[in-house]
């Protein structure tokens, strides 16, 4: 039990702390470089977020929430340090080779590494299910691993073509349904999973949960539509059709948020943040397809930068942070923890959306504020994270 323990809080400690790194990457370089698509390390910076933030904290809530879920241990735990090693280095190498250019590192950290530790991490999620008893599984809990799996491997495709340039992958139509792939198929599930699980762990019909099924034809289609006929609407009205359908999603989404906050104290200031979030990233989707069908890419290029940094920034970082350390059984909140987080989650969501308001209008100043404080709010988080739990008496 101690051993698991450790392993998890590594993994939160792991994200923790390439969150700050990317954190500090743009409070040192200058934002007005970072914050461009074009820059050689705008994709480190997105890497240490969604590889070394997200995919280390999924995996430490997942070898913290399995045994509780399913009622049996982690399918071969000792695999867990495996994966914690080869994550740590290959996160660290490929963000390094985004940020130096060195496509070696980008290579073997990519390719390699992180790859085989999310394989090895999805066998395991997989094992356990199905070693499973018919009462206890549930299947719809493998979505986020399945959605990292897909993901990570269109992404170390990338690097292997970015390396060696054979299968002409490397280009704006492959890139795109990869990013896709990793909000749709890995990140939201991943926000459903714990979110539905802790507000009710015995009911089956999360209708979000559902929907994941459906997201995976459509974002499929648009993979396939932008490899084959490369982003543009004009030859396909499928690319169209998919974003308005994610658009319902939000729409499914946001009902969803409501609801469960409302009936559930516990998540109430968690659930107010995260609809502001969704209804924020909805209003982003709609400009965007209105710019892209006006043809104006500058601001399409903005809009995609700026929804994206709103999804991590407000309804994704402080959920993922909420949960790593709200699903510990001896974990009892008291009515100041409680207090201490609605503030967190207001003040992680006002400069969130200061940073995204800065960079829209270009101010620097701005950028760097917000930043330093969300950073000193992860620090914070962090500093409770790893705190003994209190334990009821």
């Amino acid at each position: 039990m101690k051993n698991q323990r450790l392993i998890e809080r590594l993994f939160f400690g792991m994200g923790l702390l390439f969150l700050c790194a990317s954190l500090l990457m743009v409070l040192i370089e200058s934002s007005d470089v970072l914050l461009l698509p074009g820059s050689p390390r705008f994709p480190a910076i997105v890497h240490l977020i969604t590889l070394g933030f997200f995919a280390s904290m999924t995996m430490g809530i997942h070898y913290q929430v399995f045994p509780r879920l399913f009622k049996r241990e982690m399918a071969w735990k000792s695999g867990s340090w495996i994966v914690f090693v080869l994550h740590l280095v290959g996160t660290a190498m490929l963000a390094h080779g985004f940020a130096t250019g060195n496509k070696v590192m980008v290579y073997w950290g990519g390719h390699y590494l992180v790859s085989t530790a999310i394989m090895i991490f999805f066998g395991q999620c997989l094992v356990t299910i199905i070693r499973t008893s018919k009462e206890h599984r549930k299947w719809s809990y493998i979505l986020p691993g399945l959605g990292m799996f897909l993901t990570v491997g269109m992404g170390s495709m990338l690097a292997l073509d970015l390396m060696f340039g054979t299968y002409e992958l490397y280009h704006y139509g492959y890139i795109v349904p990869h990013l896709l792939m990793g909000a749709f198929l890995f990140l939201i599930p991943m926000l459903l999973f714990p979110y539905y699980a802790v507000a009710s762990p015995n009911e089956e019909n999360h209708v979000p949960l559902k929907l994941i099924p459906i997201i995976l034809v459509v974002v499929a289609l648009m993979a396939i539509v932008s490899i084959f006929y490369g982003w543009n609407y004009n030859r396909s009205s499928i690319l169209t059709l998919g974003w308005v359908d994610l658009m319902g999603l939000m729409a499914v989404l946001i009902i969803q948020e409501a609801k469960v906050g409302w009936s559930n104290p516990r998540l109430g200031a968690i659930s107010n943040l995260r609809v502001v979030g969704w209804l924020g990233i909805t209003f982003f989707i709609m400009l965007f397809l209105i710019s892209k069908m006006m043809g104006a890419q500058i601001v399409v290029t903005k809009l995609v930068v700026s929804g994206g940094l709103l999804f991590m920034l407000v309804p994704m970082i402080p959920s993922f942070l909420y949960f790593s350390r709200n699903y510990a059984d001896a974990l009892v909140a008291t009515n100041e923890d409680k207090q201490q987080e609605v503030r967190l989650f207001l003040a992680q969501g006002i400069l969130g959306i200061l940073i995204v308001g800065s960079y829209w209008f270009g101010l620097s100043m701005g950028i760097y504020v917000g930043c330093a404080g969300y950073l000193l709010g992860v620090i914070w988080q962090g500093k409770i994270t790893f705190l003994p739990v209190k334990v009821k008496v």
